[in-house]
Formats: structure tokens, sequence, C-alpha cells
């Protein structure tokens, strides 16, 4: 995977994709497929967006 938005950063596996957009829920994703890079969303990586605490999980 990798980010249309993020500078200088290397292909990621989707848990580290996902761990990285913690705070960017709202970048654009591509993913390899076929001989190319296709959108995809970090939705369909399985993101789960927590509203407060700092994006972290409740305590």
């Amino acid at each position: 995977l990798r980010c249309t938005q993020c500078f200088n950063t290397p292909l990621l596996c989707s848990s580290c994709c996902l761990n990285q957009h913690r705070q960017n829920p709202f970048h654009q994703i591509q993913s390899w497929d076929d001989g190319f890079f296709k959108d995809c969303s970090l939705d369909e990586l399985g993101i789960v967006l927590y509203l407060g605490h700092a994006g972290e999980r409740c305590p």
C-alpha cells in the first residue's frame, strides 16, 4: 500500500498503513493490483476512528 499524500514514505503493509494513518484518516491510499496501483480506502482496510482521547481507544 502507498499513500498519495504522504511524502517519502515506503510501501506499507495493511497493519502499518492503518497505524500510520490513525491521525490522517482521509488520506488517499492505493494498493498494488495486477501490475498497477488502484485506489482503495482506509475503510476497506478496516480503520476504526476513535473520537476523543486524541484518537486513542477509551480508557
